[in-house]
């Protein structure tokens, strides 16, 4: 038992570093693309960018999320799991070819509003980006953290930080956009050759014999076509905020709303980081019919994932225009505003935990996929809505009103159906024990007045873990969970 915990924990701490990795570099090349190409061509890379995810997420199948449950459970069956492996990489391939026919078209590029020069090149990126999640979602279904971490966490950002330096003499909108592909790329290459390694390793070599055997993966693509669907809602309402403002809004002030979602996103990055060790696991607790034990270990994850976003938040939410001026320039002060709402709205999620996988993990794609078209629709209306009448903080509005809606249906879907408490006492003590920090913060901000807002963001850090310490936060029972995990 104690090796599993510790086994969990060094898991924990890698991704963790990976986070903080990626997380650097992934600042560091948003700055240096900032502060050398203006706002509205910053603004014009960042939606390309955008919606070649969105469209690398619909061309994965949904392959990639299913893909993470269907191994947790059957890792010891072979031949199923070579066939389920082998089909959706061809799959995958085989829509990525059809997507770039449907990209290839003047009526995309009129609906999605994107640039004709500045996309054609980043699409190719949908290539990379595709099959890197669905190899990191073997990796988090085999519960194997290294290749994720090497590859996407390190790997791929550092590529493309030094390409953007060595070749910063010649930087404009078109040589970033193809240096990112480059990165890209590389980085699926890599991970072809790892995730190939590590599959032939456990399961032997994949022969024509066995992938085409009569073993049935027909509950397989059951399970998988409604999270396809689920998939595209998740992508389009990730994407409905900006697409809208692309309609409404001229590109400087795109360029200042990206400034700060990608500052928002560090949230997301966490969330995201620990997705690959909770989905797994889930599974695993949810496929027993362990009922209890899963919604105990969902509900102590979101008050660690609460508490550790809390360090970031408060920096984003109490000092956006500091950290805006810092990182980017005083050009994008003026999004303030926006980093407010987007942080509280990051942060809400993020303490919510992973509502939307544990219908997942529970099996129930088809829930998760209605939820996800209300959050898309509710996305769209109130973005036009609010985005018309207050410009870019009224579409990041629109964002945290559909995250409490999204996240408030999936909490009680788990609740009514499977009696599966998301959010459990030890949530609501947590959320109250953040309320006080926030109000003695705020009280202590207005009377101890520092004018370095790096030092007094420390100070305000430092405060909340003496707090954390002073009412025993983290106690016996969470080590306990911990232990349950394993």
């Amino acid at each position: 038992m104690g090796k599993d915990i510790m086994s969990f924990i060094k898991d924990s701490i890698l991704l963790i570093i990976g986070f903080v990795i990626k997380l650097i570099f992934s600042l560091l090349i948003d700055r240096f693309i900032a502060t050398n190409i203006l706002p509205d061509f910053y603004g014009m890379y960042k939606y390309s960018v955008t919606i070649a995810t969105l469209f690398s997420s619909i061309a994965g199948l949904g392959f990639q999320s299913s893909i993470v449950r269907t191994i947790s459970i059957n890792k010891n069956n072979n031949s199923y799991i070579k066939k389920v492996i082998t089909h959706s990489l061809f799959l995958i391939l085989f829509s990525i070819i059809i997507l770039f026919f449907i990209i290839n078209t003047a009526v995309f590029y009129n609906i999605f509003n994107v640039s004709v020069e500045v996309f054609g090149i980043i699409a190719f990126a949908i290539i990379g980006l595709t099959l890197n999640q669905f190899i990191v979602g073997i990796f988090s279904g085999l519960k194997d953290v290294k290749v994720k971490i090497i590859v996407n966490d390190i790997f791929q950002p550092l590529l493309f930080f030094v390409l953007l330096f060595l070749f910063s003499n010649s930087i404009n909108v078109l040589f970033i956009s193809k240096l990112f592909v480059w990165s890209i790329l590389i980085s699926a290459i890599l991970n072809l050759f790892f995730a190939n390694k590590k599959l032939v390793s456990l399961y032997g070599s994949f022969t024509f014999k066995e992938i085409n055997s009569n073993t049935s993966i027909r509950d397989y693509y059951k399970y998988t076509l409604p999270i396809l669907v689920t998939t595209i809602f998740i992508g389009f309402a990730l994407s409905a905020d900006k697409i809208v403002l692309s309609e409404i809004i001229n590109a400087e002030q795109i360029g200042l709303y990206f400034s700060a979602f990608t500052l928002s996103n560090i949230l997301g990055f966490i969330l995201t980081s620990l997705l690959f060790l909770f989905l797994p696991v889930a599974s695993t607790f949810y496929g027993k019919g362990k009922f209890l034990g899963g919604s105990l270990v969902s509900a102590y994850i979101s008050k660690w994932l609460m508490l550790v976003s809390f360090i970031p938040f408060w920096l984003l939410f109490n000092y956006s225009e500091d950290i805006l001026i810092w990182v980017y320039s005083i050009e994008y002060k003026n999004a303030s505003y926006v980093l407010k709402i987007l942080a509280v709205a990051g942060y809400i999620n993020v303490s919510v935990g992973f509502t939307g996988q544990s219908l997942l993990a529970l099996g129930d794609s088809y829930s998760q996929m209605i939820i996800r078209f209300v959050g898309v629709a509710a996305t769209l209306l109130l973005a036009y809505i609010l985005g018309e009448m207050y410009g870019i903080n009224g579409v990041a509005i629109s964002v945290l009103l559909s995250l409490l809606i999204t996240n408030s249906l999936q909490v009680s879907v788990a609740f009514c159906n499977y009696r599966v408490a998301l959010i459990q006492k030890i949530n609501i003590y947590t959320y109250l024990f953040i309320l006080i920090v926030i109000l003695s913060l705020c009280i202590g901000n207005k009377v101890f007045i520092i004018d370095n807002f790096l030092l007094s963001y420390t100070v305000d850090i430092v405060f909340y873990c003496l707090m954390i310490f002073v009412f025993k936060i983290i106690n016996i029972k969470d080590y306990r969970t911990v232990k349950l995990i394993h």
